[in-house]
């Protein structure tokens, strides 16, 4: 936003003062080189889109893509090769180093997201719930057990036990047991 602002600033100021576009963007680019090569990066940026501004050349995209490039933003400065590539004549005497230089830039993209580990995913699994003992899990097993055994031993009992014999003399009334 405020390179916006400053671009409107110049090149309001430069066409008041009454030179033609071309003009105004050759010193707009002069001004922008001499920033360049004393390192201040970010006002060399702003004056080469203000020239651009003015006067859509392919030589201002090359220059701020070459200052983002000293800046260290490779994306930025990717993207404005890019566009001097497609504003470019093909017979641009810069081109085969800007190619040169977006596959260089690609490369670095490249790698880094190679070396760049993808995140761990850790699984945690919840451990099991502790076992039951044995007695716990199987407890019907012991009232069934004495069941079964109570019936099997009454039924031993009433299967091997001696039975009474009882003689019985009144034939009329049926025989229902001994009489003392």
């Amino acid at each position: 936003m405020r390179g916006a602002v400053v671009l409107l600033i110049l090149s309001v100021g430069l066409i008041a003062q009454g030179e033609s576009p071309d003009a105004q963007a050759r010193a707009l680019y002069q001004s922008g080189h001499t920033l360049f090569e004393a390192g201040r990066y970010r006002e060399a940026i702003q004056k080469f889109e203000a020239g651009y501004a003015l006067a859509p050349r392919p030589v201002f995209l090359l220059n701020i893509a070459q200052s983002y490039r000293q800046l260290f933003e490779p994306a930025r400065a990717r993207s404005n090769y890019v566009a001097f590539l497609a504003q470019a004549r093909p017979d641009d005497p810069a081109r085969p180093e800007v190619e040169e230089l977006v596959k260089d830039i690609d490369r670095v993209f490249a790698a880094q997201a190679a070396a760049t580990p993808p995140p761990a995913v850790v699984v945690v699994e919840a451990p099991p719930p502790p076992r039951r003992p044995f007695l716990r899990r199987h407890w019907w097993i012991f009232p069934v057990s004495a069941v079964v055994l109570a019936g099997v031993g009454v039924g031993i009992y009433f299967g091997v036990r001696p039975t009474a014999h009882v003689s019985c003399s009144d034939a009329t009334i049926g025989c229902v047991g001994a009489m003392p």
